[in-house]
C-alpha cells in the first residue's frame, strides 16, 4: 500500500464500501493516505463539503472495522493507528474545528473523526495511566507502562512543524480538549480519575513541547512555549480542570529568571495559573507536611518573585502632562498588572482565608515602593480599583478581630507622630494608613460599624490634630489623611465633643485649598487639596443631614457656606478654566485622582463632586 497514489488509495476505497472488507490494516493505510493528502493541500471550506459525500462513508467504514469485535484493548491496532493516522487526523480535526460553519455532513465527519482519536488513543492512554495508579498487586498486566508516551509520540512531530501561525500549538491543544470533552463521570472516583487522567495528560503535552525546544534549539521557528502554554492553560480553565501546583510552578519558573521577557503573554499566563491553583502563590510550599507556625516562615519563591515583578512593572505616571508623547501606552503594563495578577491574587488570599497575610504582603510591597516611586509615579498596591475590590470582599469575611488589631497598630504609630515625625516613620505610617483605608472602606452593616466606632473615632481625633498641628508633612501622608478622615465622617460621623478639631480641620482644608489654586505647586498638591475639598463636603452633608432631622427654618450650615466660597475661589482663581459649564460638571464622572495635576483638572474635579450632592449648598 504505500506505493499507492492518493487518487488509487480513494478508488479503492469507493470499491470497497460494495462489500466488507475483512483486512482492517487495508483500511487503515488507505485512509491515512487519504487524510495526509486532505491535510497536506489545506483544502478550502468548500473542497472540504466536496470532499464529505465520499469521506463520511470511508470514515463510518473504517470506524466500524477498526473497533469491530475489539474488547478492551487491542494495542497493536492502537499503535499502529498512532503510527500512520494519529497526526494526520488531529490536523485535520483541527481543519475542520477552524471552519466557521459546517454542514451536517461535515459535522458528522468531525465527529468521527474525534471517536477515532478518542478510540484509538485516549482511551488507552487513560487506561494506562489509571492502571499506573492502582497498587501494584492490582494492576492489570494487560496494559503495558509508558503506553501514552507510545501512542503521543507523534505530537512532537506536529509541533515540529514549519508552519505558520499557531495551528500546531492549537492542534496539540485541541487533543487535550477532546479529551476533556469524554470525561463526564458523576461519581467521585470517576471524577478523581478524570482529574488524574487530564493532569498527566496536560503534562505530557507540555513535556512534548519542551522537548521538541529543547531538542534542537537552532531550529528555524522555535515553539513559542509561554503562547503554547497560554493556549494550554485556556483549555484547562474552559474545561475547568484541577491541575496540580507542580505542573503549574515548573510552567513559571523559567519565566521569573528573567523579568526583562515579560510581556502580555507571560502576564496572562500568571493570571491562569491564579485561576486554575491559586495555591502556587497563596500557600507556602509544603504547608500540608508542616505545622501552621512554621508554614507561616516559609516564603513562597514564586510569590517573592512576582512580588519583585510587580515592583519592577507595575508603575504608572500619575501627572497626565508629563508623560511621554513618544509613548502613548505607557499605561498598558501597569492595567495589565493590575487586571490579571495583583487583583486577582488579592481575590485568591481572601477566599482561601488568608486576610491577614495578603495586608502584611500589601504593607510590605508598599513600604518597598516608597523607595522606588517618586511624586510623578503610582504603584499599583496605591491604585483605587484594588482598595475598592479588597474593600468590597472584606465585609462577609466577617475580619472584625484583624481590622481592630490593625486600627489600634495605627492608633500606636500616630500618637507617635506627634512627637517625632521621621521621614521613615511617615513613610511607614503611609503604608499602614492606606491599608486601614481600605479596611474602613470594608464595613457598611451596622453590626460591624458599631462594633469598630470605639477605635475608629479615636483614629479620626489623631488624624485631625496631624493635619492641623501646622507642621509640614510629605504630600502622601496628608492625601491619605484627608482621605481616611472622609471615610470616618462618611460612615460614623466625627463625634460632637470633636467640634473644635472639626473648625481647625476646615480651617486647614481651606488654606490647603487656597494655596493649591494661588501659589504654583506639585500634582500631589492639587490632589490634597482635592480630598480636603471632598472632606469639606462630607462636613456639610452631615450637617444638612442634622439640619433636616431638626427641621431647622435655615438650613444652611456653616460648612456649606465656606464650601461656597472655597468653589468660587477656585473657580476665580484658575487662569486655566475661563468658563465653567454645568452641563459638563454633571457631565464629567469622576472616578480616580489621577487626573488631577494642575488648577484646571482640580476645579473640574471639585465642581464634578459638588455636582454629585447638590443639595450641599
Amino acid at each position: 500500500m504505500g506505493d499507492m497514489t492518493q487518487g488509487y488509495a480513494i478508488e479503492h476505497l469507493k470499491a470497497a464500501l460494495k462489500c466488507s472488507p475483512e483486512n482492517t490494516a487495508i483500511i487503515l493505510d488507505c485512509t491515512a493516505l487519504i487524510v495526509n493528502y486532505l491535510v497536506r493541500y489545506r483544502c478550502s471550506h468548500s473542497k472540504m463539503e466536496n470532499d464529505s459525500a465520499w469521506l463520511l462513508p470511508i470514515l463510518l467504514l473504517w470506524q466500524s472495522q477498526s473497533t469491530a469485535g475489539v474488547e478492551d484493548l487491542d494495542i497493536p491496532l492502537h499503535l499502529a493507528f498512532s503510527k500512520n493516522c494519529f497526526g494526520s487526523i488531529l490536523q485535520l480535526v483541527q481543519l475542520y474545528n477552524e471552519q466557521p460553519e459546517l454542514e451536517p455532513e461535515a459535522q458528522q465527519i468531525l465527529a468521527v473523526l474525534k471517536d477515532l482519536l478518542r478510540a484509538h488513543v485516549l482511551r488507552p492512554a487513560r487506561s494506562s495511566i489509571l492502571n499506573s495508579l492502582r497498587p501494584r498487586d492490582i494492576q492489570s498486566t494487560d496494559i503495558p507502562r509508558g503506553l501514552l508516551e507510545l501512542l503521543l509520540a507523534p505530537l512532537i512531530d506536529i509541533l515540529s512543524q514549519e508552519t505558520a501561525g499557531q495551528e500546531p500549538l492549537k492542534a496539540a491543544a485541541l487533543l487535550f480538549e477532546i479529551a476533556a470533552e469524554d470525561c463526564k463521570h458523576k461519581t467521585p472516583k470517576g471524577k478523581r480519575d478524570d482529574t488524574a487522567w487530564l493532569q498527566r495528560l496536560f503534562e505530557h503535552i507540555m513535556q512534548s513541547a519542551q522537548a521538541f525546544e529543547y531538542r534542537d534549539l537552532n531550529h528555524v521557528q522555535q515553539i513559542p512555549l509561554v503562547e503554547f502554554s497560554v493556549i494550554m492553560l485556556e483549555k484547562a480553565v474552559q474545561w475547568k480542570t484541577q491541575l496540580k501546583a507542580a505542573t503549574l510552578e515548573k510552567l513559571l519558573q523559567p519565566l521569573f529568571r528573567d523579568p526583562r521577557i515579560f510581556t502580555e503573554g507571560e502576564w496572562g499566563l500568571v493570571n491562569l495559573c491564579i485561576q486554575l491553583e491559586p495555591a502556587v502563590f497563596v500557600r507556602s510550599p509544603g504547608d500540608i507536611h508542616v505545622n501552621k507556625e512554621r508554614a507561616l516562615n516559609i516564603r513562597n519563591q514564586l510569590l517573592v518573585s512576582l512580588l519583585d515583578l510587580i515592583t519592577q512593572n507595575g508603575y504608572k505616571p500619575m501627572s497626565i502632562s508629563k508623560r511621554p508623547r513618544s509613548r502613548p501606552n505607557v499605561e498598558l503594563p501597569y492595567k495589565l498588572i493590575l487586571s490579571n495578577v495583583v487583583i486577582p491574587l488579592a481575590k485568591a488570599f481572601i477566599q482561601a482565608r488568608e486576610l491577614p497575610k495578603f495586608l502584611d504582603i500589601w504593607q510590605e510591597q508598599l513600604e518597598k515602593n516608597l523607595h522606588i516611586e517618586t511624586n510623578d509615579i503610582c504603584s499599583v498596591w496605591k491604585d483605587d480599583e484594588l482598595l475598592q475590590t479588597v474593600a468590597s470582599l472584606l465585609e462577609p469575611t466577617s475580619a472584625i478581630s484583624e481590622t481592630e488589631k490593625r486600627l489600634r497598630l495605627v492608633s500606636i504609630g500616630l500618637q507617635s507622630l506627634l512627637t517625632s515625625a521621621e521621614p521613615s516613620q511617615i513613610d511607614k505610617m503611609n503604608a499602614a494608613l492606606l491599608i486601614v483605608e481600605v479596611l474602613l472602606l470594608g464595613y457598611n452593616s451596622d453590626r460591624f460599624l458599631s462594633k469598630l466606632e470605639e477605635s475608629v473615632l479615636g483614629i479620626s481625633k489623631l488624624l485631625l490634630q496631624l493635619t492641623t498641628d501646622g507642621t509640614e508633612r510629605c504630600s502622601e501622608f496628608n492625601i491619605r489623611g484627608w482621605k481616611i478622615l472622609t471615610v470616618i465622617n462618611d460612615k460614623w460621623s466625627l463625634p460632637h465633643e470633636s467640634l473644635e478639631y472639626q473648625d481647625e480641620a476646615v480651617c486647614s482644608a481651606m488654606r490647603t485649598i487656597k494655596n493649591a489654586c494661588v501659589i504654583e505647586r506639585h500634582p500631589q498638591d492639587f490632589r490634597k487639596a482635592f480630598h480636603a475639598f471632598r472632606f469639606m463636603l462630607s462636613l456639610a452633608e452631615v450637617q444638612m443631614a442634622e439640619m433636616n432631622a431638626r427641621e431647622a427654618d435655615n438650613p444652611d450650615g456653616y460648612v456649606a457656606d465656606l464650601i461656597e466660597t472655597v468653589i468660587s475661589q477656585i473657580i476665580d482663581a484658575n487662569s486655566d478654566v475661563e468658563v465653567v459649564d454645568r452641563d459638563e460638571i454633571w457631565a464629567l464622572k469622576w472616578g480616580g485622582d489621577d487626573f488631577i495635576d494642575s488648577r484646571a483638572t482640580l476645579c473640574l474635579a471639585c465642581c464634578a463632586q459638588l455636582a454629585t450632592v447638590p443639595h450641599a449648598l
